[in-house]
């Protein structure tokens, strides 16, 4: 270990964001390891939200951080837990699955979408997503981008996998 930091706290004024850790620990020059985090944009006197994580993971050789027990609460209540992500340091890209999103609708019901993203080569990527909705059924969804000198090309599906009795 070359260093720890016991009750850190922290600010980063370019992305408008704080947080804390119980614990920080810097085990070479290019991995750090912090227990007990937590991280917002929020204003101190107004947090809506925040991001908490029993572990996070720092590896600067990788270029990519992971995160355990992650926690998102809006106004204390918690709306999203998952037990291990990853993230990058960089602006690399990996395929895996992305935030799932929920909201709740007159027409839809209560609906929940479940995307994939898919990294197929540094110019070419695509999001697969699955949208269940409990008045309408399931949805598929696709979308394919292309990056190429001459401008970016999109192509996108959707397809019902079964249709409610609800219109």
């Amino acid at each position: 270990e070359f260093a720890t930091v016991d009750e850190a706290s922290y600010i980063v004024v370019d992305a408008h964001a704080r947080g804390g850790a119980g614990r920080v620990t810097l085990t070479s020059r290019d991995l750090l390891r912090i227990s007990d985090a937590t991280y917002t944009t929020c204003n101190p006197d107004d947090e809506v939200w925040a991001l908490d994580a029993s572990e996070i993971e720092l590896d600067q050789v990788s270029e990519w951080g992971s995160a355990r027990n992650v926690v998102v609460r809006v106004k204390g209540t918690p709306i999203f837990y998952s037990p291990y992500l990853t993230f990058p340091l960089t602006d690399k890209r990996k395929s895996g699955f992305l935030t799932p999103s929920y909201r709740i609708s007159g027409q839809t019901g209560f609906e929940v979408t479940l995307p994939y993203y898919w990294n197929i080569a540094p110019e070419q990527d695509a999001t697969f997503g699955v949208r269940g909705m409990t008045k309408r059924g399931a949805l598929l969804q696709g979308e394919y981008r292309y990056l190429s000198d001459y401008g970016e090309w999109q192509a996108g599906l959707r397809a019902v996998l079964r249709q409610g009795c609800d219109r």
